[in-house]
């Protein structure tokens, strides 16, 4: 009894010992349908179609791969839960179409592969597709808003007015091969159609590769009644986003460079991102001081003055277009006795009230403003500060030199008195 209870025990632990392997399935086509859920716990090859309208969860330590002409279109959800694998080994060809609405999750720990050669469009949300190795081609819908019309009220003391500003919007993907600075070139945009209506406007769909960068040209033009009203507009500051994420500018695009005149250049806001996924790109300005355009204006300073605004503001201050730049210049006390000349884009600028100077008129007649406001970059120079020391010892130099003048002056003045003497000595000649 014990020998076959000892034998029977070691076929146990023999058969223990042998690893154990599961079976893959094979499907060819399946649908799941609205609803409905299917679970994959084996590892599972589709070598046909599988249309999902429900959901289908990958497990933990399974795969769900695609072969041959599998193809796979889904209109719901597909997890792939942590350690589980998501492939697409199919033929060359499409194999993957993730329709609107729909989504991927690959949960923090889970993979997935597009093979080289394969094929898939994206239409909805792909979570964490970081994890997913993209070998093949995939494309990201994004949908961008056509140019449009904005109506702002704007409202500064010298120019009460309702402005309509056209905002030309612009795209450009950059793809392998293209060079660098390819997106400074206008010639390589395609313009939006134009959207009448700003609360229903007009998108235009692009497709995007994956990792590729898309550029976003939003230019502020005049609208045809008006003759500038573009011109205080900086379109750097539209506050574009892809779904709820920012996207960065880039850059800003002077597009009227190439004209003969610089009466009215127009400059572009250019935005950029690498879309990750299907995403819509909305404009967020919806009052004037969201667009209107700021100079960075620089207040110089040094151990002998500062210049100061009449807000308090000291080294730099940030100044809206149309606005007045009101300032004066403070002078240490070991150099308050300087006279000073104040000049602001080089031309001479006299003090107003209390010793502020005021800023309120265009320095060119370029500009939307009727009359007044800041409308370019400023330079303030301050000229003339010197250290009471030296305007002393400069003083006594003059005075000096003054003595000496005068001086010289007596001195001319005798000879010339003994001269004349000399003259009248000879009587007057017949």
């Amino acid at each position: 009894m014990k020998k076959t209870f000892a034998m029977l025990l070691a076929c146990i632990m023999l058969i223990a010992s042998i690893p154990f392997t599961a079976a893959a399935v094979e499907v060819e086509d399946k649908t799941v349908g609205v609803g409905e859920t299917w679970e994959i716990k084996e590892d599972t090859f589709i070598t046909g179609n599988l249309v999902n309208n429900g959901k289908i969860v990958i497990a933990a330590g399974y795969s769900l791969t695609f072969t041959g002409a599998g193809n796979l279109v889904n209109n719901g959800t597909v997890e792939v839960k942590n350690n589980a694998d998501l492939q697409f080994r199919g033929t060359v060809g499409k194999t993957l179409i993730n329709n609107v609405g729909a989504s991927i999750i690959f949960n923090a720990n889970a993979t997935g592969l597009l093979r080289k050669g394969s094929e898939a469009e994206n239409h909805g949300n792909i979570t964490n597709i970081a994890n997913m190795t993209v070998e093949g081609t995939l494309m990201h819908t994004v949908k961008i808003p056509g140019s449009f019309y904005e109506t702002y009220d704007y409202r500064l003391t010298w120019n009460r007015k309702t402005i309509t500003v056209f905002f030309e919007v612009s795209y450009f993907m950059y793809r392998e091969g293209d060079v660098d600075e390819a997106y400074t070139d206008i010639e390589n945009y395609t313009r939006c159609a134009t959207s009448a209506d700003p609360s229903n406007p007009v998108f235009e769909t692009v497709e995007v590769y994956h990792g590729d960068k898309l550029f976003i040209m939003v230019t502020a033009k005049h609208d045809p009644d008006e003759t500038k009203s573009g011109n205080w507009v900086d379109s750097a500051r539209m506050n574009l986003y892809a779904d709820t994420t920012k996207i960065d500018v880039t850059t800003v695009l002077p597009t009227g460079s190439e004209l003969a005149s610089n009466e009215n250049p127009e400059y572009a806001g250019v935005y950029s991102f690498v879309p990750t996924n299907a995403v819509t790109v909305e404009f967020g300005a919806s009052s004037y001081k969201d667009i209107v355009k700021i100079f960075d204006i620089t207040l110089p300073r040094t151990e002998a003055y500062y210049v100061i605004t009449d807000n308090n503001d000291v080294d730099r201050v940030d100044v809206e277009f149309g606005k007045t730049l009101s300032f004066r210049v403070v002078l240490e006390p070991d150099y308050d006795k300087s006279d000073v000349y104040v000049y602001v884009n080089s031309l001479y600028q006299e003090p107003a009230d209390y010793g502020y100077y005021r800023i309120a008129g265009p320095f060119t007649s370029d500009g939307f403003a009727d009359a007044g406001g800041v409308q370019n970059d400023l330079t303030i120079t301050v000229m003339g500060v010197t250290s009471n020391e030296s305007k002393e010892q400069l003083s006594g130099f003059v005075a000096m030199f003054q003595e000496i003048i005068a001086i010289i002056q007596e001195i001319f003045s005798y000879f010339t008195s003994l001269f004349s003497g000399l003259g009248s000595l000879g009587g007057e000649v017949a």
